[in-house]
């Protein structure tokens, strides 16, 4: 770990002038208080000014702060995640309040952030290592790099650069008072390897994590690397509250491993002097870790609480659900969406249609509430807390496995439904979207969901026009119902259709072409039995 001197220097020796310098603390300054005033307000840093024995509000910070708040979305963060953006705003305050004291002459202070700089980062450090531990045990390592050999040696050679170069730094390199490095020689090509520009340097080692951490990057497919961690722990059949918690401590290690990355990029661009390119550093990991979480987030989500059903799609359930689905074949007759762009889990045809559901039959204390807004889910015990009951009678048949609330007979199945219509279906909801789902449409368009795309979809039941409370809308008449299912899946996901048996349609022709063959098959037999005689 870094190791701090015992003393401090009556007198500090800048790499750059002045004026120059107090341009960069004005800007790095600016970025720091960015990162921090997006996570929460950190007691005893925020109202102090960091600039000390100069003016009150240096360059407008403290109203450029509020111009950041202003635009925040009330969900650009996620709260899963926001310890780890704790962490690292924490290691950018200290190195920008490290170097506005240095700067500007309160040495003891320098002191001070100095000796919580090495605390953090050794904090940071102890984390980023645990962490890799339990998911290499895990086998999770092993298998992500045997997923592609592309895969394999970008993906593993970047981690290991960024590991190797943060090692470096903190293990054998000492950081004085002033922000200097010591062993100077070692110093020196450590600076240089950090801030090569070619595929050994820090910056394309951290590209080609933020890219494969969005899924902009070739490997795996050009899926997110979460997304094919994500797919590694489902195939391991793990209680969805530990695959929650081990993707949470994936998602963790990439970027905390990336925060310590920034964090020698930019130390390492202070030792050249490099002002200006230092504050884009800052910049840049705002940025791009800012995007991380809010892609990473959503796989991070649980169901909502409360028993209840989806329609179950062609990708099959939610892991951990119940499964079931009724056949309705008596007295009714169907149609579905013209482009056959249907994706119920089941078959479809025009007198008999098989449709699956996905029940989630045991309810979290951990997880929140459905969120407001306007669509239907199925009803399995009691409807959640601001749904609106409601049913509706289809066509009979039978059932099997676990299906909604309602009965069943040969003559009539009725379904119940839970309904709410108190948001804006244009504001997105928070659900997961790891796995495909349905939602069913009450208003005139689908409930929108954050970092899903929305699929409309319909099916209309002929033979039962029976309906009662509140239910999903329905464009069927007396004797049908027509109703609209909303399919949300991650962007580029390319999902299987629902086998549509269609009718063969005899033509009036072919009995009278069968005839025919029939007295040329009779002809020639009797022509080879004559030859043979």
């Amino acid at each position: 770990l870094c190791r701090s001197h015992a003393y401090i220097p009556s007198t500090i020796a800048l790499p750059v002038t002045s004026k120059v310098t107090m341009k960069f603390v004005l800007v790095l300054l600016f970025v720091t208080v960015a990162v921090v005033s997006v996570v929460q307000d950190i007691p005893g840093k925020s109202e102090a000014s960091p600039f000390p024995r100069q003016e009150k509000d240096p360059g407008g910070l403290k109203q450029a702060r509020g111009n950041i708040r202003d635009k925040r979305g009330v969900k650009e963060l996620s709260t899963e995640l926001l310890g780890v953006l704790q962490s690292v705003s924490t290691i950018l305050f200290n190195v920008g309040a490290f170097i506005s004291n240095v700067f500007g002459g309160n040495v003891y202070e320098a002191h001070q952030r100095h000796q919580e700089i090495l605390n953090s980062l050794s904090d940071l450090k102890k984390k980023v290592n645990d962490i890799y531990e339990a998911i290499t045990d895990l086998g999770i390592m092993t298998e992500l790099l045997h997923e592609k050999q592309l895969a394999a040696h970008l993906y593993g050679d970047s981690i290991q650069k960024v590991r190797n170069m943060v090692d470096t730094f903190q293990t054998r390199l000492n950081m004085t008072e002033n922000g200097t490095f010591v062993p100077e020689e070692l110093a020196q090509e450590w600076v240089r390897t950090v801030l090569l520009q070619t595929s050994e340097g820090m910056n394309q080692a951290l590209n080609n994590l933020h890219d494969m951490a969005m899924g902009s990057s070739p490997v795996f497919d050009g899926r997110s690397i979460i997304e094919t961690t994500d797919a590694i722990l489902r195939t391991k059949d793990l209680p969805n509250s530990e695959h929650r918690a081990l993707l949470k401590s994936f998602c963790e290690y990439l970027m905390e491993l990336q925060a310590q990355g920034y964090v020698a990029w930019l130390l390492a661009l202070m030792q050249r002097g490099y002002t200006d390119q230092a504050a884009e550093v800052m910049r840049r990991a705002d940025s791009k870790l800012r995007e991380q979480n809010s892609f990473m987030a959503p796989f991070l989500y649980g169901w909502p609480a409360g028993t209840y059903g989806l329609p179950k799609t062609t990708e099959g359930c939610p892991p951990g659900w119940e499964e079931g689905q009724y056949t309705h074949k008596s007295g009714g007759s169907y149609s579905w969406k013209h482009d056959g762009q249907v994706h119920i889990n089941g078959s479809l045809s025009n007198n008999t249609l098989t449709q699956g559901y996905c029940m989630q039959t045991t309810s979290s204390d951990t997880e929140d509430n459905w969120p407001p807004g306007t669509y239907c889910i199925l009803k399995s015990g009691e409807c959640p807390e601001g749904f609106t009951f409601g049913k509706i009678g289809f066509p009979g048949g039978t059932k099997t496995g676990v299906v909604p609330d309602g009965s069943v007979d040969s003559d009539r199945i009725e379904i119940d439904y839970c309904c709410r219509d108190d948001g804006d279906p244009s504001t997105p909801i928070t659900l997961p979207p790891r796995h495909p789902f349905f939602l069913l449409r009450i208003g005139q368009e689908c409930q929108k969901v954050e970092g899903t795309d929305v699929h409309e979809e319909w099916i209309e039941y002929k033979g039962n026009g029976y309906r009662d409370g509140k239910t999903p809308y329905n464009e069927g008449g007396e004797k049908s119902q027509k109703l609209f299912y909303c399919l949300y899946s991650s962007a580029g996901t390319n999902l299987q259709t629902t086998i549509i048996a269609t009718p063969i349609k005899v033509s009036a022709a072919q009995p009278q072409t069968a005839k025919t063959a029939l007295i040329v098959v009779c002809v020639a037999a009797l022509w080879f039995l004559q030859g043979t005689v």
